[in-house]
């Protein structure tokens, strides 16, 4: 195990997490017929496991305000650690750190700034530690920091605890406005970033008041990227899920399992989270597709189908 985890650090120590990250492939384990041959969890598979089965969820450094618990399945964590992605993302140095952590307080503490755990905020308000925000994960004694200032950002205390922003407003009179070219909004009364206009190619403006009594700032002008920049008519490309000829319009890529790989479709497997004794097969995200996992043989000692994940 400590040198699968190795492998996959040295591959990616000098340069920005890549997702997914390669599978290393340390062969297939025989089974009988029965059964589906296990697969070996990568390092970003190895901390999800631990993560669902301690009932954490990271916070999220591109969401200022709280957001629903998507890691607690093996799979929805997969595609929540994509730090490319539109959930939380994990660092390289988190990743590494929870996946090597032998229990759930010491895989915490790797999302608590590798700090020692502290009491969890009373009567399930996030409080203020500096410019930390200081919360419990859900249903645990355990607790998480969400540092602000990571994010050019301070801790405020709202009105349903403390949030990162930039400053303290009044959610009652006040709702999106422009700052330079970025959109800020007003929750629970601290003024947080909202949408960058600028990096996605637009430009926020302040709208007349419409059916609110105040005027609002929106992102105007954003266009979706041209898949077909740079290719030629007639060359097939890759939109999302879908196969796009350039010149010659776009196509489903069709059943839900199906995806689009350098401009073609690719038929996905059929996959269905189960669970056989502690062995778990978890439907990760596409091109992966389906990976059976013995949870016994990674230190806990059960397996959760309702999840999909393994359990302590």
């Amino acid at each position: 195990m400590l040198a699968l985890i190795a492998l996959s650090l040295a591959a990616c120590a000098d340069r920005p997490l890549p997702f997914p990250l390669p599978v290393v492939d340390a062969g297939a384990v025989p089974m009988d017929a029965a059964r589906p041959p296990l697969t070996p969890p990568d390092i970003v598979t190895r901390a999800c496991l631990r993560i669902g089965a301690c009932g954490l969820s990271p916070p999220n450094p591109k969401s200022v305000l709280p957001t629903p618990n998507s890691y607690a399945s093996l799979s929805g964590c997969v595609s929540a650690a994509d730090p490319d992605g539109p959930g939380s993302g994990l660092t390289d140095v988190e990743i590494a750190c929870i996946s090597s952590a032998p229990d759930c307080t010491t895989a915490a503490n790797c999302l608590n700034g590798g700090l020692p755990q502290q009491p969890c905020p009373s009567a399930g308000r996030d409080l203020c530690d500096g410019n930390d925000v200081i919360s419990c994960f859900a249903n645990t004694t355990l607790t998480r920091r969400t540092v602000c200032a990571a994010q050019g950002l301070k801790c405020f205390m709202g009105t349903t605890g403390a949030l990162c922003g930039i400053s303290s407003c009044d959610s009652s009179t006040q709702d999106f406005v422009c700052m330079g070219n970025a959109q800020f909004g007003c929750f629970h009364n601290v003024l947080m970033p909202t949408e960058d206009c600028a990096a996605e190619g637009g430009t926020c403006v302040t709208v007349p008041p419409g059916i609110d009594p105040v005027p609002e700032g929106k992102c105007v002008g954003i266009t979706d990227p041209d898949p077909c920049a740079g290719h030629a008519p007639g060359d097939s490309v890759c939109s999302g899920s879908n196969r796009v000829v350039c010149g010659g319009g776009s196509f489903s890529c069709g059943g839900s399992a199906d995806y689009c790989q350098n401009g073609a479709c690719i038929t996905g497997p059929t996959c269905k989270t189960t669970c056989d004794g502690t062995l778990l097969t978890a439907c990760l995200p596409l091109p992966e597709g389906k990976v059976t996992i013995d949870c016994a043989a990674e230190g806990f000692t059960g397996c959760d189908a309702t999840i999909g994940r393994c359990t302590l």
